[in-house]
C-alpha cells in the first residue's frame, strides 16, 4: 500500500511539471505571438507601397520640364573646358617641340584641330587634339583675333600666341568666351553668360 500511495504521489507530481513545463511554454509562444504581430504592424502593406511610388512619380513629372536644360549647360561647360585644353595643349606642343602649332577653327563646321606646322605646312598634332573635333549640335563657335588675321590661332616655341577671343555660343542663348588679352598670356576663361 505504501508502494500504491507514492507511486501515485509521484504520478501526481510528473503531472504537474508537466503542467508548468506546458504553462510557461505557453508564455514563449505567447510572446513570440506578440513580438510577430508588432512586426506586421511595423511593415508597409502592397498599398501604402505604390502610394508612395504614384506620389513620387508625380513629383518628378513635375520637376522634369525644370531639368531639361541642365544637360544643354553641361554640353556647353564641357566644350568650352575641351577648347581650353586644346588651346593649353598647342602652347605646350610649340614649347616642347620648339615647333610652331595653329588651333585652327572652322566656324562652317563648328570644329576645330590643333596642327604643327612642317615646312610652313599645317600637319595635324600628335595626339587627341590632332583630330578634328566637333563641337554638338547647337554650339557654334567665333574667333575673333586682335589682329584682324585669319581663322586660326599661332602658338610659337617662346611660349606667345596670337591674341585672340574664342566665343562658343548655344541656340539657346549661352555664351562662353575664351581669351588671351596679350600674346604672352595663355587663354582662360573670360565669361559665361
Amino acid at each position: 500500500m505504501t508502494l500504491a500511495i507514492g507511486t501515485d504521489f509521484m504520478v501526481i507530481g510528473l503531472k504537474i511539471c508537466d503542467l508548468r513545463l506546458k504553462g510557461s511554454e505557453g508564455v514563449r509562444l505567447r510572446a513570440q505571438s506578440q513580438i510577430a504581430n508588432q512586426k506586421s504592424k511595423i511593415a508597409f502593406t502592397l498599398l501604402e507601397l505604390i502610394l508612395v511610388l504614384v506620389v513620387l512619380a508625380l513629383m518628378l513629372s513635375m520637376a522634369a520640364p525644370a531639368l531639361r536644360g541642365w544637360g544643354r549647360g553641361t554640353k556647353l561647360r564641357d566644350s568650352s573646358d575641351q577648347l581650353l585644353a586644346a588651346t593649353r595643349f598647342a602652347r605646350s606642343a610649340a614649347i616642347s617641340t620648339a615647333t610652331p602649332h595653329q588651333l585652327e577653327i572652322d566656324p562652317a563646321g563648328n570644329a576645330y584641330t590643333v596642327t604643327t606646322l612642317d615646312a610652313g605646312v599645317p600637319v595635324p598634332a600628335a595626339g587627341e587634339f590632332g583630330r578634328t573635333i566637333t563641337l554638338p549640335q547647337g554650339v557654334r563657335i567665333e574667333l575673333d583675333r586682335q589682329d584682324g588675321g585669319g581663322g586660326a590661332i599661332e602658338f610659337y616655341p617662346s611660349g606667345r600666341a596670337t591674341p585672340a577671343r574664342l566665343r562658343l555660343v548655344a541656340d539657346w542663348g549661352e555664351t562662353w568666351q575664351l581669351e588671351a588679352q596679350s600674346a604672352a598670356e595663355p587663354f582662360r576663361l573670360a565669361s559665361a553668360r
